[in-house]
């Protein structure tokens, strides 16, 4: 099976509609491209044979969670070295360690910082 591999480009996993159109418009504007899904489940298995260039995966989904949704993309071989991030208004004591120990790259909070965005996305794609 063929790979398709999309430079600049950022799956996004989000169920709620203002916070996806939040996400794809800072996006846009630090000049990437977003593909987006609202189940863990139907982004899984559009990675199975496209590579985006990082993963933002909200926490709280339908169905498969995000910490579920992470498990799921770390076992396709071509991902494995992408960035997958927990984006999430679960901001209880504890959750960003708990969420990096679960092996999420990196954590944003919501309510989005715009600023704080572009500078941990640039960051993750630079590397």
């Amino acid at each position: 099976m063929s790979v398709y591999e999309l430079p600049n480009t950022i799956l996004l996993i989000e169920d709620n509609e203002a916070n996806l159109k939040l996400l794809k418009t800072m996006i846009r504007m630090i000049g990437c491209e977003s593909v987006s899904f609202t189940t863990g489940e139907a982004a899984c298995k559009w990675c199975e044979s496209n590579k985006p260039s990082l993963v933002l995966c909200d926490i709280m989904l339908p169905g498969m969670n995000g910490s579920e949704v992470l498990r799921e993309l770390r076992t396709i071989e071509h991902l494995r070295d992408v960035p997958i991030v927990a984006v999430t208004a679960v901001a209880m004591e504890g959750d960003k360690e708990r969420l990096l120990a679960d092996g999420f790259d990196e954590y944003i909070a919501k309510p989005l910082n715009f600023s704080s965005f572009q500078s941990t996305v640039k960051d993750l794609l630079s590397k």
